[in-house]
Order: structure tokens, then sequence, then C-alpha cells
């Protein structure tokens, strides 16, 4: 299996100090849109196995983004398996079951405790 990361968005509802990402709440660069990411996969599609690339959105956020499950089945209708890095903070039980809908297969739970970057710890 091959994983290919897809950082889907700068922006994040919290700023940890021990995350490896650059992210703001408000992004100085917008989210690429699904169109073009879906434009990558098709390209590379010809190249690999679709159910052996797992797509994992990761951000930022990947969740603070409105689109993913939208993006998410239509990778699922590809045949990719896909899943997302978060801090869980905007994860609802409604959240979940929308992205279950969408053939989401794996979600990792990133930030178990919020540090502000403007707090010492």
């Amino acid at each position: 299996m091959h994983t290919l990361f897809w950082e889907c968005t700068l922006r994040c509802n919290i700023s940890c100090r021990h995350c490896g990402s650059d992210c703001r709440v408000a992004a100085n660069q917008p989210d690429m849109p699904v169109a073009d990411f879906l434009k990558v996969t098709g390209d590379i599609t010809p190249h690999v196995n679709p159910h052996k690339v797992m797509i994992i959105f990761t951000g930022g956020e990947a969740l603070v983004r409105k689109d993913i499950e939208a993006c998410g089945l239509e990778l699922y209708r590809r045949g990719f398996p896909w899943g997302i890095v978060s801090n869980g903070l905007l994860l609802s039980r409604r959240r979940l079951d929308s992205l279950l809908a969408a053939g989401l297969s794996s979600a990792c739970i990133t930030c178990l405790k919020y540090v502000p970057a403007n707090r010492k710890s």
C-alpha cells in the first residue's frame, strides 16, 4: 500500500505549539479546489492501482473544509481508500456519519493535549 498525503488546507481551528504545520485560523493561501485535486488523482490513476493508494486529507485541520465528503466520495468511487488526520475538535457524531457515508476508511486524531502557541507549558 502506498500513501498520498494531501495538505488540503493551511487553516486550523487551533494553534498548537507542537504542530509541524504553519497553520492559522485564516490562511494566507486559499485552499486547493477539489476539482484540481481530483484532476491530480485522475492523472496518476493510469500509473497506479487506486486500491493500493491510500489518500490522507491533512492540513491544518482537514475538517474545516466543508467539501471533504464530496471529494472523499469521488475518490471512493474511483477506487481510492481515503482517510483524515484531524485534531478531532470539529468531529461530531453527525460529521463522522457524513464522512463514513462518503467512504472514509481511516481517521487519526492527533491532538491529545491542546497547548495554545502563545502559552508556555
